[in-house]
């Protein structure tokens, strides 16, 4: 595996709607670059992955299984 030109991680605690804006202006901005989106899901929100317009390659989702508040 090859490493990526642009790394984004994105740490979430709720604001759902505000992440699939984000992750969907990522698609946009970084076409022609390879790259990874890694979203950390604080809030262990159970349909974090469906609010946020679902999986896409090169992303990783990783749901914590407490919620462990914003900054952890």
């Amino acid at each position: 595996m090859t490493k990526p030109d642009v790394s984004v991680l994105i740490v979430s605690h709720g604001h759902a709607d505000m992440i699939r804006d984000c992750v969907s202006t990522l698609d946009q901005s970084l076409v022609g670059l390879s790259h990874e989106i890694i979203l950390i899901d604080n809030l262990n929100d159970p349909d974090f992955l469906e609010k946020v317009g679902g999986a896409r390659a090169g992303m990783t989702v990783v749901q914590n299984e407490t919620r462990m508040g914003f900054g952890a």
